[in-house]
């Protein structure tokens, strides 16, 4: 996925004068440089955000066109100074210097096949291929242009998730009050991602789960529970190189817990609305960015619908509200990546009839395959 050489943003024909993307700089710093315009190189180089400039990129200042009564393209093996040596500029190593600074060559080194260069004086013949035998002129090979980096358009996640829960809810009739463990649950999530540019990505969601519950008193379920299958949406955008800001909405299904009496339990499926907000940051990165390692939290807010219950119980299901966090570790591969992450969730769920609290833990082992 990295590049160990600069690539161009965009190949601007007819280039005069590159310039190398540095750490840190903007549109604005290298335009002030140049004496030109922010907008004219965002123009220039049909860039989509001027805020949004990678390091390592090559952007074209000036494709302007003077006229020039000696022009010559440049082929395999041409250097500047050989070309100064052909046209008659002494000495060859300080002419190439001058030639690059009339010609908006940035690296009088570097030089790529098919760049024009203009001569002031009258070109003579065209330079000879030679061997680079005397040790004060530097001769450096014309190459062809770096490749531009390959961008993933599109991300297929499949990630299957073990979990485990604690509920503890208050009967708002009675002031009962009661607790309950759940089983080792299982489930699996399913996500399509598509990266519309270098910063932002969206995505379609669908999981089921398994939720099933367990008391630690003699009181027995009306209902064990079942799946909760729910599907959803979310955009993320990545403000800088490490981060990650998350918006996600979710519809489905989703359980809420009752006493009948004193000596039971039960589990009412009804469906809601689960938004989530959250934020993330790659604590570590190994130089090639094979092997990352980061930290998330996030808000969820959730909204009930009115339940009915399978005894004809019938009850409204209020707002509810919680937090998470997450740690992850991901392995990248050249089109896919192995994620392995820790959540842990805690989730107030409030009703006409009851107060509850879940929280939640799961171990999500994925796999991401970039297309």
């Amino acid at each position: 996925m990295a590049l160990s050489m600069p690539s161009y943003a965009y190949r601007v024909p007819n280039c005069r004068l590159r310039h190398v993307v540095k750490r840190g700089e903007t549109l604005t710093k290298i335009a002030k440089k140049h004496n030109t315009s922010a907008s004219k190189i965002k123009k220039l180089n049909k860039l989509r955000n001027k805020n949004i400039l990678p390091a390592g990129k090559i952007i074209c200042l000036n494709n302007e066109v003077k006229k020039c009564p000696n022009s010559y393209t440049v082929k395999k093996g041409d250097t500047l100074s050989l070309l100064a040596k052909a046209n008659g500029m002494e000495p060859p190593y300080d002419s190439a210097l001058e030639i690059a600074s009339k010609n908006g060559v940035t690296n009088a080194n570097r030089i790529e096949v098919g760049d024009k260069i203009c001569f002031e004086e009258p070109k003579k013949e065209e330079p000879k291929k030679e061997e680079p035998v005397v040790a004060a002129v530097p001769i450096v090979i014309a190459v062809a242009p770096a490749p531009v980096e390959e961008r993933d358009h599109f991300g297929f996640f499949v990630t299957p998730f073990l979990s485990f829960g604690k509920v503890d809810f208050v009967d708002n009739t009675t002031g009962t009050r009661g607790s309950v463990l759940s089983k080792t649950n299982f489930g699996l999530e399913l996500k399509f991602m598509q990266f519309l540019t270098e910063s932002f990505s969206s995505e379609f969601i669908a999981t089921i789960e398994q939720r099933s519950f367990k008391t630690k008193t003699t009181r027995t379920f009306g209902d064990h529970g079942g799946q909760m299958l729910n599907i959803g949406v979310g955009i993320a955008y990545n403000p800088i190189e490490r981060m990650e800001l998350k918006a996600k909405l979710m519809y489905g299904d989703e359980y809420y817990f009752r006493m009948p009496s004193t000596t039971s339990l039960a589990m009412d499926p009804t469906k809601a609305f689960k938004t989530d907000i959250s934020a993330s940051y790659d604590l570590f990165r190994s130089t090639s960015k094979k092997y990352i390692t980061g930290i998330g939290a996030g808000l969820r807010m959730l909204s009930g619908e009115h339940v009915t219950a399978s005894d004809g119980t019938a009850y409204k299901a209020n707002f509810g509200y919680g937090y998470f966090g997450s740690f992850y570790v991901r392995q990248k591969f050249k089109h896919i990546m192995l994620e392995e992450s820790f959540v842990y969730e805690d989730i107030r769920k409030d009703t006409e009839l009851f107060n509850q609290t879940l929280a939640n833990m799961y171990l999500r082992m994925g796999i991401l395959f970039l297309f």
